[in-house]
């Protein structure tokens, strides 16, 4: 079952807006399994929480040499630790980054230390 923008409550344009970013950065968030799902959406329903209390295009900073403006967009609502756990959900790494495999390797190392198998 897929993520809607009624999943997240709120302004459903503001929803939309939100998933369609996060499947930018999680391309698997439309396949999840169930329990999965949920994480996301609760990771999705803050991101939204957080956008809402913003007004729409919110201005950040501005010029006045060559009169230059920059405006809040939906992709500042996700934190780092956002999209990180959004990542992590489709890689199903508990921890990115953390190697994944059987260690150590075959070779001289591996019959100083071989590994248990249980």
């Amino acid at each position: 079952m897929s993520i809607t923008p009624e999943n997240l409550g709120g302004d459903p344009e503001l929803a939309r807006r939100i998933l369609v970013r996060a499947r930018i950065i999680a391309p698997c968030l439309q396949t999840l399994a169930d329990d999965l799902r949920e994480d996301a959406i609760a990771i999705l329903r803050g991101v939204a929480a957080e956008a809402a209390t913003l007004p729409p295009r919110k201005l950040v900073s501005t010029g006045v040499g060559p009169m230059r403006e920059t405006y809040r967009d939906v992709a500042s609502c996700f934190s780092k630790e956002d999209e990180s756990s959004l990542r992590s959900l489709c890689s199903g790494a508990s921890a990115p980054g953390l190697p994944v495999g059987s260690f150590p390797e075959p070779g001289w190392i591996g019959r100083l230390w071989p590994e248990k198998r249980g």
